[in-house]
């Protein structure tokens, strides 16, 4: 087999590409990804393992107690919290602040396991203060808290391990945070897995390329950790002078659950909109609409007149924020424009509730003005398509900052 060319400094896609896949092969869940790393992880898994025959036989030993001994036993046992943690999160974009402080608290996740991992919890948060504008928008994977309530769960985890896969020898002696969404895209009727993001890394990494061997340390720039078997502090500080700020962007949560067809939808129709037909102009109009999960949901954007026609481009976030399609030139428009097609996306939803459809024009107009649009949704119910943005900037550059603390506790 012939090796793969790998640039150096891509160590940090390697993580997210993996992070993207659903796979949790960084953080030790074999049992997720099928992957190899089987004899990696052993510090982890070995404390692990400490933690759970201790609670184990402390269940055990005051659940078959007589009479008062039973009922103090679960009594205590159901009371207290396996992880309690604290979060502060304090973020600043061009006026767009968040100030909050949320407290979790965490669980052994019923669905998902991580056998390496020295912890893995399901986590639970609840914003506990808050002085942030109303604009504010909450990174759910740096706060192990879904402000919405469109993910299924929280997953939070730590290990301490070598890493290898097929193609990348072993990142050694890594130590990575992760967190994750339980509520990942998936198909009707398929079990969604945890969409990963690794918060905080440290080891070594080797691989090999057709120009030679490499190898050198991985780790996180604004991160740090400490973790002494009980107690853990993580933390994140993030300045960009020249940050460009997506505002209506969804998370890049893996690969797209969504795909272009070549076929425009009928069904609802929404009233006709417009947008500026100008060279780099920046701006974009959101749609909301509602779709079922399982359900078969095909949205398009299609051109109204020859006068009008232009070039239309659209993606498509999920409930959860994150982005199931982008879409540009899958099918012919209804009115041409003076080149390229018109955007058609089909997806199946994998929770019910309120999608967006953003709608931007590139400048290949045949009105060197405006370009006018409908959007069309194929769906089994009415979507109640409405008009969120008209008009609306699309991104923005400035100074961001981000400032992330977090601190927990692992009860034995």
């Amino acid at each position: 087999m012939t090796t793969p060319v790998v640039a150096v400094q891509t160590w940090r896609t390697i993580l997210m590409a993996t992070v993207c896949s659903g796979s949790f092969v960084l953080a030790g869940c074999d049992d997720k990804s099928g992957g190899e790393g089987g004899d990696s992880g052993t510090e982890a898994g070995e404390g692990e393992g400490e933690g759970e025959g201790e609670g184990e036989g402390e269940g055990e030993g005051e659940g078959e107690g007589e009479g008062e001994g039973e009922g103090e036993g679960e009594g205590e046992g159901e009371g207290a919290a396996p992880f309690t943690g604290t979060v502060t999160y304090v973020s600043e974009f061009n006026g767009r602040s968040c100030d909050l402080t949320i407290a979790l608290t965490g669980d052994t996740p019923a669905s998902s396991s991580c056998p390496d991992c020295s912890f893995f919890y399901e986590v639970t948060g609840e914003v506990t203060a808050d002085s942030s504008s109303a604009d504010c928008r909450v990174d759910p994977f740096m706060t192990f808290f879904d402000p919405t309530g469109a993910r299924d769960a929280m997953l939070l985890g730590y290990t301490y391990y070598s890493y290898y896969d097929s193609y990348y020898s072993p990142y050694t002696g890594g130590a990575y945070i992760s967190t994750a969404s339980g509520n990942a895209f998936a198909a009707a009727g398929v079990a969604a897995e945890p969409v990963w993001d690794y918060l905080y890394v440290n080891g070594e990494y080797t691989y090999s390329s057709y120009f030679g061997y490499y190898s050198g340390p991985i780790v996180n720039d604004y991160s740090t950790w400490s973790f002494d078997g009980t107690d853990f502090t993580w933390s994140y500080d993030f300045y960009d002078s020249d940050f460009t700020y997506e505002y209506f962007e969804g998370d890049n949560c893996g690969s797209t659950s969504g795909e272009d067809v070549e076929r425009l939808a009928d069904q609802y129709v929404s009233g006709t909109e417009d947008l500026p037909c100008v060279e780099d102009d920046e701006s974009v109009d959101v749609w909301e609409f509602y779709a079922e999960a399982g359900d078969t949901v095909v949205v398009s954007v299609d051109t109204i007149s020859d006068a009008t026609a232009f070039d239309a481009f659209a993606w498509i976030n999920s409930p959860d924020g994150c982005v199931i399609d982008f879409s540009d030139d899958a099918v012919a428009c209804t009115h041409p424009p003076p080149s390229f097609e018109c955007p058609s996306s089909q997806f199946i939803p994998s929770a019910s509730g309120t999608h967006q459809v953003v709608v931007k024009a590139f400048a290949t107009c045949a009105d060197e003005a405006i370009g006018e649009y409908v959007v069309k949704v194929d769906a089994s119910t009415d979507p109640g398509l409405t008009l969120l943005e008209d008009d609306a900037l699309e991104s923005a550059d400035g100074a961001y900052t981000l400032t992330v603390q977090v601190s927990g506790t692992i009860t034995p």
